[in-house]
């Protein structure tokens, strides 16, 4: 086992794996195994040149099966669809170690010397249920959404633990309003104040200062025709998280209204820069919507399946296909953890004598039969 640097390992056997893990707690992190290195870990329906409007084939394969589902894969179809092939923003992870092992060894075809397992702490997921995936998240939180309601409640709870995270998202996404000449200037004194950020004995403070200065600039009456939070806008952001004040302990109202204010701030000023399309192509966010499914397969349990709910936000999706780097902007995914896998074949062998391989990983006929095939190959 030989440390890369802080956070990336390379291991060349199961056992030297098993001892990554325990030198570095990573049983408490969910996990991802890939087969070979990709540019970014980004759900199926982000991997186009063109942006997918992946509800539509969503939508077209319940038309086609629905009635020959269970209930509980009807409920959680976005996931079954998953499962089948059909792209969406969900992000296969699981919670065995040793399942991602796998899929960071098995299906190498293209001669590759290594795979990749992906560790997330567990510590940043926020999760939500099933009815919730089946909606674009960030849009509705940034529409005002009463549905929405369930998701602010999860981001209460996150704020109560998460203060210092919340701090560096909120100072790193107020300063990409430096970089256009006109958001510099019209935020100036925004900036002032959210330098201030750090000083936690007065976090909560400066965020309620720095949510008044964000809204006085754009309810101005001198910038009208450029009012981004107009005053029905943030009246509706107060109604929906005051009235959770009643059913929730933690009450940090201003908190959450600033963290969403300044992603709708910072998307509608700087959308439309073709120069920012590098800056503003991601978020980054400190915490991740994760969704575990029931038993709708037996892969399900098996796998361990859990999913990430990569966020994305659309300017407008007239067509199927969208101009992706000009209309879509999508949730950046950061591994805490990075195993790179030499060796995978050899691990693969010693994955089987655990019982972990093709015919327990998926279940069906098809991968029964070719485990059984490759084994009378080697």
């Amino acid at each position: 086992m030989t440390k890369v640097n802080n956070n990336i390992i390379e291991i060349g056997s199961l056992s030297e794996y098993i001892e990554c893990l325990n030198d570095n707690n990573l049983k408490k992190f969910i996990s991802r195994g890939e087969n070979c290195k990709f540019k970014s870990i980004t759900a199926s329906a982000f991997r186009y040149s063109k942006a997918l409007n992946f509800s539509e084939q969503i939508y077209q394969f319940y038309n086609i099966i629905g009635n020959n589902i269970t209930d509980m894969q009807k409920d959680n179809f976005i996931a079954f669809s998953q499962h089948h092939g059909i792209p969406t923003n969900l992000v296969d992870f699981s919670e065995s170690p040793l399942v991602s092992l796998f899929f960071a060894c098995y299906g190498n075809k293209k001669n590759n010397k290594e795979g990749f397992v992906y560790f997330i702490d567990k510590k940043k997921l926020i999760n939500i249920n099933e009815n919730l995936i089946n909606y674009n998240i960030l849009q509705m939180l940034l529409d005002q959404d009463p549905s929405s309601k369930s998701v602010i409640v999860q981001l209460y709870k996150y704020i109560d633990t998460h203060k210092s995270e919340i701090t560096q998202f909120l100072v790193s996404f107020i300063n990409k309003l430096k970089y256009n000449k006109d958001t510099r200037e019209k935020y100036n004194d925004v900036f002032k104040i959210s330098d201030e950020l750090k000083n936690d004995e007065f976090f909560e403070k400066n965020c309620i200062s720095i949510l008044h200065e964000i809204i006085n600039v754009n309810c101005d009456e001198r910038n009208v025709t450029d009012c981004i939070l107009q005053k029905d806008i943030i009246e509706n952001y107060e109604w929906i998280v005051k009235d959770l004040s009643d059913f929730t302990q933690y009450v940090y109202f201003d908190i959450v209204l600033l963290i969403i204010v300044v992603i709708k701030v910072v998307l509608s000023e700087l959308y439309d820069f073709s120069f920012l399309k590098k800056e503003m192509k991601e978020i980054k966010l400190p915490f991740y919507f994760s969704y575990c499914p029931p038993n709708i397969l037996s892969r399900v349990s098996n796998q361990s399946s859990l999913f990430i709910y990569q966020m994305y936000y659309d300017d407008k999706m007239p067509d199927l296909y969208i101009d992706e780097d000009k209309n879509r902007i999508i949730q950046t995914i950061v591994p805490d953890y990075v195993v790179k896998v030499k060796n995978q074949n050899e691990i693969l062998m010693d994955l089987d004598l655990l019982g972990i391989n093709l015919k327990f990983i998926y279940t069906d006929y098809d991968n029964i039969a070719k485990y059984i095939v490759n084994k009378y190959i080697q």
